[in-house]
């Protein structure tokens, strides 16, 4: 079923500490913790700041298709890993397998909305 699509996974690493890592299939929300952390990390609201802020969610957006995009901001460093999960992995076989043995149409789509564009587009 989703042979020729792929599992993309996002995973945050603050400071290099293995207990700051935050994980995600979704990119939009990926960017929503970069955002929401650069403005605890940075405080007051500003243009200067809203605008660097912007600046960031632009690279990151640039850069979507690297498998890592490294941020330093001061003393707070960020790396951003993009992992992709093929048909070659059991949990994607899995899921497909899962995909077709549902009948529930919104656990269905939930299971859909996991795989992203087709790898060889």
């Amino acid at each position: 079923m989703f042979k020729e699509r792929i599992i993309t996974i996002w995973m945050i690493v603050y400071d290099g500490d293995a207990s700051r890592v935050y994980t995600t299939t979704s990119f939009d929300k990926m960017l929503a913790s970069i955002e929401g952390s650069l403005r605890g990390y940075c405080g007051d609201e500003t243009p200067a700041l809203e605008e660097m802020y912007q600046q960031v969610i632009d690279r990151i957006k640039a850069a979507e298709e690297q498998p890592a995009i490294p941020m330093r901001f001061n003393n707070l460093h960020v790396v951003v890993y993009r992992w992709e999960i093929d048909g070659s992995n059991p949990i994607h076989h899995i899921l497909g397998q899962c995909y077709s043995a549902v009948e529930d149409p919104d656990l269905r789509e939930q299971i859909d909305s996991l795989f992203s564009a087709s790898v060889f587009t």
